[in-house]
């Protein structure tokens, strides 16, 4: 088992934090991640001005591996 770690930042666009997991490969870290991004949208999407949340993936020495973002983007159609 390796050691990564979380970062994550919410919908809020609040300071990011990190916590500890365990896992038989990176695979797996990052279905773990996507999953947790999941949930955090089920909590509710991220809104302005940020329009973002992501759950960034780190190895055991706090290098930065992956990122895994969900963006809001409001696109205009048309005349309002």
């Amino acid at each position: 088992m390796a050691l990564f770690y979380f970062r994550v930042l919410d919908r809020d666009g609040d300071a990011a934090s990190e916590s500890a997991h365990e896992f038989a490969s990176l695979a797996e870290a990052k279905a773990e991640a996507r999953r947790a991004l999941g949930e955090m949208a089920a909590d509710g999407l991220p809104g302005a001005p940020l329009n973002m949340m992501s759950v960034e993936v780190l190895d055991a020495e706090h290098r930065s591996l992956v990122e895994l973002r969900l963006l809001v983007e409001e696109v205009p159609k048309g005349l309002s």
